[in-house]
């Protein structure tokens, strides 16, 4: 009896849980509570508008909580407070704690769009007055360099910049886009002008109608700027031109915006009156560049070492022959600056001058596998000549036109051919001629008979001769159909025939001639 009455509590008071549970209100945030959103990763922007191309407000780290005022239509992104005021964050970088329900959907703030901008890559690259090659060098942006872009050129082959010194224009080949395409205008190409590279003297220089010599037909006085039209060969004085006509000032306690590169040479004259270098300083520079890059030689190839920025100062030791290059020191460091975006203080010709010519790039292969032959034609299927170990390096002469091999030179074995996929190469590959010479002699292929077998005098068993030993053999010979070899076995039997499947194949059955048998 007591069990039923139990029974009947328990049925009880479960129904009425669930009507309590049916009746129940919507939960509702308790008094105080707050919906908030949780950074669930390193780092998040906070943008002024809820898409990922509006300006951003600043970052805020991961694990930080903000207030949550509002959502957009999608939910894809929360009106957040934060500490740099009311912005918008994706949801895709935040966790949300609250009750989507009490969130309004809101459209303020639509924030600003971002201005695309373009980063510099993979290497320097020249910045034009216009957007063609022939134009006016405003100067070199290292790689890295992020600009804001203004507008894209009709043909789609340039960006419109903004720089320090004014609108320029980049190749699209040498700079990669970061935002929308579609917010940036088309422009278009002004035509081609060519205004040389700008200088500024900054002391009182004298005007002459010869690099070094002839009359002074004029003075330039401190701050004056102007275009430089042409220079001598080894960059010690560059040509001008004013009121006085055209004339010739030395260069020394000058600027330069743009590069000396861009100066036509217009004069052979030279002047090494600097001696040798010595390592001490013989003029100085000031860096009027955002950035300049020193580099380990006097070329664009050679490693980039280090990095200067706008208003630092360094000592010149020492000149390429041509000027284009400055050995410059800057506290701890010492390398090559090209001669661009600087103040120079100090006399260009009494810098000493050094030849930097590189020396001539040697083509080389090295062996990059344990041991490799060196056949004499370009494929496995022709004779070795030699094997060198893994590390060897040897002079590369030629490489194939169409098949994976290079020409090499080895000190013993002459010439022979490597395989691609086995080595590494260093040099200029575009400098190595095409040959397909020598062809060489193929290597015949060899049967590896691991027990005696049966040999026949033809390539049918009705003609058995002998039998033959375990060993290796030469194949000499085959059916047109590959189903038997003919091999050599320097007995008294002579050459004999034996079935492809009783031997194991070294080498490629192709280079054994197809023997007809009537």
């Amino acid at each position: 009896m007591n069990g039923r009455m139990n029974t009947r509590f328990f049925i009880s008071l479960f129904i009425a849980v669930i009507i309590v549970l049916s009746v129940a209100p919507a939960p509702v945030l308790a008094q105080g509570a707050t919906n908030i959103v949780v950074v669930d990763t390193g780092a998040a922007n906070i943008r002024s508008g809820p898409a990922a191309n509006t300006t951003i407000l600043g970052s805020v780290r991961g694990g930080i909580e903000l207030p949550v005022t509002g959502r957009n239509y999608d939910t894809s992104w929360w009106r957040v407070v934060s500490p740099y005021g009311i912005g918008w964050i994706s949801s895709e970088l935040v966790v949300f704690r609250g009750i989507l329900d009490a969130v309004p959907v809101v459209t303020q703030p639509v924030g600003t769009l971002e201005l695309p901008q373009v980063i510099v890559d993979r290497f320097d690259a020249n910045v034009y007055r216009n957007p063609n090659r022939d134009s006016f060098v405003l100067g070199i942006a290292p790689t890295g360099s992020l600009f804001f872009v203004s507008g894209l050129t009709v043909d789609g082959d340039w960006w419109q910049i903004d720089t320090p010194v004014g609108l320029g224009y980049i190749s699209v080949d040498e700079a990669v886009l970061r935002g929308d395409l579609d917010l940036i205008p088309v422009v278009y190409d002004p035509g081609p002008s060519f205004e040389g590279p700008t200088i500024r003297v900054n002391t009182q220089t004298p005007v002459t109608t010869a690099p070094a010599g002839g009359d002074v037909i004029g003075t330039l006085t401190p701050n004056t700027a102007l275009p430089a039209y042409g220079r001598t060969a080894d960059n010690t004085w560059w040509q001008v031109s004013g009121p006085f006509g055209a004339g010739w000032i030395p260069v020394k306690d000058i600027s330069l915006v743009g590069s000396a590169g861009n100066i036509d040479q217009v004069s052979g004259f030279t002047s090494y009156a600097g001696g040798v270098p010595t390592g001490e300083a013989a003029a100085s520079i000031l860096i009027e560049a955002e950035r300049k890059v020193a580099y380990n030689e006097a070329s664009y190839t050679s490693a980039p070492m280090w990095d200067a920025y706008l208003g630092e100062r360094g000592n010149v030791i020492a000149r390429s022959l041509d000027g284009m290059w400055l050995q410059v020191v800057i506290g701890n460091y010492d390398g090559w600056m090209d001669f661009s975006g600087i103040t120079l203080y100090g006399d260009m010709s009494l810098i000493p001058a050094v030849d930097t010519t590189p020396p001539p790039i040697q083509n080389i292969v090295i062996i990059n596998t344990g041991r490799l032959n060196i056949r004499n034609g370009p494929g496995v299927e022709y004779a070795s000549i030699g094997s060198v170990t893994g590390g060897t390096s040897l002079d590369v002469t030629g490489k194939h036109p169409t098949l994976p091999w290079i020409r090499v030179e080895h000190p013993i074995w002459g010439t022979g051919w490597v395989r691609i996929m086995y080595i590494i190469f260093r040099g200029n590959w575009n400098e190595v001629p095409y040959v397909e010479e020598p062809v060489g002699t193929l290597e015949m292929p060899q049967a590896y008979i691991l027990v005696p077998h049966n040999v026949y005098s033809q390539p049918d068993f009705a003609y058995p001769t002998g039998v033959v030993a375990p060993g290796m053999y030469t194949i000499i010979g085959r059916t047109a159909d590959f189903q038997w070899a003919l091999i050599e076995t320097e007995t008294d039997i002579g050459p004999v025939w034996i079935r492809f499947e009783e031997f194991e194949l070294r080498g490629i059955a192709d280079s054994a001639p197809v023997v007809w048998v009537w």
